[in-house]
Protein backbone atom coordinates (compact mmCIF):
# COMPACT_ATOMS: atom_id res chain seq x y z
CA UNK A 1 0.00 0.00 0.00
CA UNK A 2 1.64 2.81 1.09
CA UNK A 3 4.74 1.22 1.70
CA UNK A 4 4.72 -0.25 -1.85
CA UNK A 5 4.14 3.04 -3.05
CA UNK A 6 6.97 4.95 -1.57
CA UNK A 7 9.58 2.14 -3.00
CA UNK A 8 7.96 2.67 -6.26
CA UNK A 9 8.43 6.51 -6.34
CA UNK A 10 11.97 6.24 -5.11
CA UNK A 11 12.31 3.63 -7.68
CA UNK A 12 10.72 5.58 -10.88
CA UNK A 13 12.23 8.75 -9.57
CA UNK A 14 16.06 7.60 -9.63
CA UNK A 15 16.28 5.63 -12.37
CA UNK A 16 15.43 8.82 -14.17
CA UNK A 17 18.45 10.42 -12.54
CA UNK A 18 20.54 7.40 -13.69
CA UNK A 19 19.46 8.27 -17.31
CA UNK A 20 19.80 11.36 -17.12
CA UNK A 21 23.07 10.66 -16.07
CA UNK A 22 24.13 9.00 -19.21
CA UNK A 23 23.49 5.27 -18.06
CA UNK A 24 21.71 4.39 -20.65
CA UNK A 25 19.58 2.94 -22.11
CA UNK A 26 16.22 3.21 -19.77
CA UNK A 27 16.67 -0.75 -18.81
CA UNK A 28 20.17 -0.03 -17.26
CA UNK A 29 18.97 3.07 -15.89
CA UNK A 30 15.92 1.02 -13.78
CA UNK A 31 18.69 -1.91 -12.66
CA UNK A 32 20.76 0.02 -11.33
CA UNK A 33 18.14 2.12 -9.14
CA UNK A 34 16.85 -1.68 -8.77
CA UNK A 35 20.37 -2.50 -7.38
CA UNK A 36 20.71 0.10 -5.07
CA UNK A 37 17.07 0.34 -3.61
CA UNK A 38 17.07 -3.13 -2.37
CA UNK A 39 20.45 -3.08 -1.54
CA UNK A 40 21.80 -6.10 -3.86
CA UNK A 41 24.77 -4.49 -5.18
CA UNK A 42 24.93 -6.83 -8.95
CA UNK A 43 24.86 -3.61 -11.19
CA UNK A 44 27.99 -1.16 -10.73
CA UNK A 45 27.83 2.98 -11.06
CA UNK A 46 30.25 3.82 -14.68
CA UNK A 47 30.81 7.00 -13.22
CA UNK A 48 31.19 8.88 -9.45
CA UNK A 49 27.98 11.00 -9.71
CA UNK A 50 26.01 7.26 -10.36
CA UNK A 51 27.95 5.52 -7.46
CA UNK A 52 27.23 8.50 -5.18
CA UNK A 53 23.27 8.56 -6.05
CA UNK A 54 23.52 4.63 -5.61
CA UNK A 55 25.00 5.23 -2.15
CA UNK A 56 21.78 7.65 -1.23
CA UNK A 57 19.00 5.53 -2.83
CA UNK A 58 20.33 2.57 -0.79
CA UNK A 59 20.05 4.65 2.29
CA UNK A 60 16.60 5.44 1.42
CA UNK A 61 15.64 1.94 1.20
CA UNK A 62 17.04 1.19 4.36
CA UNK A 63 15.35 3.84 6.20
CA UNK A 64 11.76 3.37 4.17
CA UNK A 65 12.51 -0.25 5.53
CA UNK A 66 12.67 0.09 9.38
CA UNK A 67 9.70 2.90 9.03
CA UNK A 68 8.13 0.21 8.07
CA UNK A 69 9.16 -2.17 10.31
CA UNK A 70 8.71 0.41 13.10
CA UNK A 71 5.50 1.55 11.68
CA UNK A 72 3.20 -1.03 11.01
CA UNK A 73 3.43 -2.34 14.74
CA UNK A 74 2.23 0.77 16.43
CA UNK A 75 -0.61 0.86 13.18
CA UNK A 76 -2.38 -2.63 14.13
CA UNK A 77 -1.55 -2.08 17.90
CA UNK A 78 -3.89 0.79 17.94
CA UNK A 79 -6.23 -1.12 15.34
CA UNK A 80 -6.69 -3.57 17.69
CA UNK A 81 -7.22 -1.74 20.95
CA UNK A 82 -9.94 0.22 19.39
CA UNK A 83 -11.71 -2.82 18.22
CA UNK A 84 -11.22 -4.45 21.10
CA UNK A 85 -13.71 -1.61 22.80
CA UNK A 86 -16.21 -2.29 19.26
CA UNK A 87 -16.28 -5.92 20.43
CA UNK A 88 -17.33 -4.69 23.86
CA UNK A 89 -20.05 -2.51 22.73
CA UNK A 90 -21.83 -5.82 20.78
CA UNK A 91 -22.02 -7.71 24.41
CA UNK A 92 -23.62 -4.70 26.53
CA UNK A 93 -25.18 -2.80 23.13
CA UNK A 94 -26.42 -5.39 20.66
CA UNK A 95 -25.58 -5.62 17.09
CA UNK A 96 -25.38 -2.89 15.65
CA UNK A 97 -24.91 -1.22 18.44
CA UNK A 98 -27.76 0.85 20.06
CA UNK A 99 -27.53 3.33 23.39
CA UNK A 100 -31.59 2.61 23.65
CA UNK A 101 -31.17 -1.34 24.26
CA UNK A 102 -27.50 -0.64 26.20
CA UNK A 103 -29.82 1.34 29.27
CA UNK A 104 -32.93 -1.15 28.99
CA UNK A 105 -30.18 -4.01 29.04
CA UNK A 106 -28.82 -2.43 32.24
CA UNK A 107 -32.58 -1.96 33.34
CA UNK A 108 -33.71 -4.89 32.93
CA UNK A 109 -31.26 -6.87 35.06
CA UNK A 110 -30.88 -4.54 37.37
CA UNK A 111 -27.51 -3.09 37.65
CA UNK A 112 -27.73 0.61 36.07
CA UNK A 113 -24.47 0.96 38.77
CA UNK A 114 -22.18 -0.79 35.96
CA UNK A 115 -22.19 2.06 33.97
CA UNK A 116 -20.27 4.02 36.28
CA UNK A 117 -17.50 2.12 35.24
CA UNK A 118 -18.28 2.35 31.61
CA UNK A 119 -18.07 5.87 31.17
CA UNK A 120 -14.62 6.41 31.75
CA UNK A 121 -13.25 3.37 29.95
CA UNK A 122 -14.96 5.20 26.62
CA UNK A 123 -13.23 8.54 27.72
CA UNK A 124 -9.98 6.98 27.74
CA UNK A 125 -11.40 4.63 24.32
CA UNK A 126 -12.58 7.94 22.97
CA UNK A 127 -8.92 10.00 23.82
CA UNK A 128 -6.70 7.18 22.55
CA UNK A 129 -8.74 7.40 19.15
CA UNK A 130 -8.51 10.81 18.74
CA UNK A 131 -4.76 10.53 18.97
CA UNK A 132 -4.01 7.68 16.87
CA UNK A 133 -6.70 8.56 14.05
CA UNK A 134 -5.36 11.98 13.78
CA UNK A 135 -1.58 10.27 14.29
CA UNK A 136 -2.01 7.38 11.59
CA UNK A 137 -4.92 8.67 9.34
CA UNK A 138 -5.26 5.37 7.68
CA UNK A 139 -6.67 3.81 10.67
CA UNK A 140 -10.08 5.78 10.08
CA UNK A 141 -10.74 3.29 7.54
CA UNK A 142 -9.82 0.40 8.36
CA UNK A 143 -12.86 -1.64 8.73
CA UNK A 144 -13.70 -4.08 11.77
CA UNK A 145 -13.76 -7.96 11.55
CA UNK A 146 -17.69 -8.06 11.50
CA UNK A 147 -19.49 -6.87 8.45
CA UNK A 148 -22.49 -5.18 11.18
CA UNK A 149 -19.90 -3.42 13.20
CA UNK A 150 -17.59 0.01 12.84
CA UNK A 151 -16.31 2.19 15.34
CA UNK A 152 -18.63 5.01 13.97
CA UNK A 153 -21.90 3.26 14.83
CA UNK A 154 -20.11 1.80 18.46
CA UNK A 155 -19.39 5.64 19.13
CA UNK A 156 -22.43 6.73 18.47
CA UNK A 157 -24.03 4.27 20.49
CA UNK A 158 -21.92 5.14 23.46
CA UNK A 159 -22.90 9.02 22.99
CA UNK A 160 -26.49 8.11 22.63
CA UNK A 161 -26.48 5.99 25.88
CA UNK A 162 -24.68 8.43 28.36
CA UNK A 163 -26.79 11.16 26.66
CA UNK A 164 -29.87 9.45 27.67
CA UNK A 165 -28.58 8.61 30.89
CA UNK A 166 -27.80 12.03 32.25
CA UNK A 167 -31.09 13.55 30.38
CA UNK A 168 -33.65 11.12 31.33
CA UNK A 169 -32.99 8.21 33.51
CA UNK A 170 -33.97 8.77 37.10
CA UNK A 171 -30.24 8.22 38.83
CA UNK A 172 -28.47 10.31 40.58
CA UNK A 173 -26.25 12.99 38.96
CA UNK A 174 -22.61 11.88 38.60
CA UNK A 175 -20.24 13.86 35.88
CA UNK A 176 -18.43 10.55 34.30
CA UNK A 177 -20.76 10.39 31.45
CA UNK A 178 -20.55 14.10 30.16
CA UNK A 179 -16.79 13.94 30.69
CA UNK A 180 -16.76 10.84 28.38
CA UNK A 181 -19.27 12.74 26.05
CA UNK A 182 -17.09 15.31 25.85
CA UNK A 183 -14.58 13.39 24.90
CA UNK A 184 -16.41 11.90 22.54
CA UNK A 185 -17.44 14.80 20.92
CA UNK A 186 -13.92 16.26 20.76
CA UNK A 187 -12.74 12.98 19.38
CA UNK A 188 -15.02 12.77 16.69
CA UNK A 189 -15.12 16.84 15.86
CA UNK A 190 -10.52 16.18 15.56
CA UNK A 191 -11.38 13.61 12.95
CA UNK A 192 -13.89 15.02 10.83
CA UNK A 193 -11.55 18.49 10.93
CA UNK A 194 -8.46 16.46 9.81
CA UNK A 195 -10.18 15.09 6.60
CA UNK A 196 -12.08 18.58 5.84
CA UNK A 197 -15.56 17.03 6.43
CA UNK A 198 -18.20 19.89 7.63
CA UNK A 199 -19.89 19.24 11.01
CA UNK A 200 -22.89 20.95 11.78
CA UNK A 201 -25.39 20.67 14.41
CA UNK A 202 -28.35 18.68 13.12
CA UNK A 203 -30.61 17.75 16.21
CA UNK A 204 -34.30 17.30 16.51
CA UNK A 205 -36.28 17.06 19.35
CA UNK A 206 -38.15 14.17 18.01
CA UNK A 207 -34.93 12.05 17.99
CA UNK A 208 -35.07 11.97 22.13
CA UNK A 209 -38.90 11.61 22.80
CA UNK A 210 -38.58 8.65 20.29
CA UNK A 211 -35.34 7.20 22.56
CA UNK A 212 -37.11 8.08 25.92
CA UNK A 213 -40.20 6.55 24.83
CA UNK A 214 -38.88 3.23 23.81
CA UNK A 215 -36.53 3.35 27.06
CA UNK A 216 -39.86 3.92 28.88
CA UNK A 217 -41.68 0.93 27.36
CA UNK A 218 -39.21 -1.68 28.99
CA UNK A 219 -39.72 -0.21 32.20
CA UNK A 220 -36.91 2.70 33.00
CA UNK A 221 -38.23 5.23 34.75
CA UNK A 222 -36.42 9.28 34.47
CA UNK A 223 -37.75 12.59 35.34
CA UNK A 224 -39.44 14.42 32.10
CA UNK A 225 -37.27 17.52 33.07
CA UNK A 226 -37.77 18.69 29.00
CA UNK A 227 -36.20 21.67 28.39
CA UNK A 228 -32.81 20.58 30.52
CA UNK A 229 -33.08 16.74 28.94
CA UNK A 230 -33.61 17.87 25.62
CA UNK A 231 -30.74 20.17 25.96
CA UNK A 232 -28.34 17.58 27.56
CA UNK A 233 -29.18 15.20 24.67
CA UNK A 234 -28.75 17.86 22.17
CA UNK A 235 -26.06 18.43 23.23
CA UNK A 236 -24.25 15.24 23.34
CA UNK A 237 -25.52 14.32 19.68
CA UNK A 238 -24.34 17.73 18.59
CA UNK A 239 -21.75 15.83 17.01
CA UNK A 240 -23.63 13.12 15.10
CA UNK A 241 -23.46 14.74 12.18
CA UNK A 242 -19.43 13.74 12.40
CA UNK A 243 -20.79 10.24 12.95
CA UNK A 244 -23.08 10.17 9.92
CA UNK A 245 -20.20 11.72 7.37
CA UNK A 246 -18.26 8.97 8.53
CA UNK A 247 -20.49 6.50 7.83
CA UNK A 248 -21.31 7.49 4.43
CA UNK A 249 -16.99 7.86 3.49
CA UNK A 250 -16.89 4.15 5.05
CA UNK A 251 -20.20 2.69 3.41
CA UNK A 252 -21.70 1.91 6.85
CA UNK A 253 -24.91 2.86 8.45
CA UNK A 254 -25.22 5.81 10.88
CA UNK A 255 -25.96 4.63 14.77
Amino acid sequence: SMFTLWLVLVLIGYTAMYWALGNGPLSFAFTESGSALLTLGFAQGRNLATIGLMFTEAAIGLGLLALFIAYLPSLYGAFSRREAGVSKVEVRAGRPPSGVYLIQLAWTVGRMEILKTLWPEWEDWFVEVDETHTSFPPLVFFRSGHPDESWVTSAGAILDAASLYVSSVDTPPTLEPEFMIRAGYLCLRHIAAFFWIPVGVSMQRCCRSGAVRRARARGCRGEECEMAGAKCFRSARCDEGASTRFSARKGRPAA
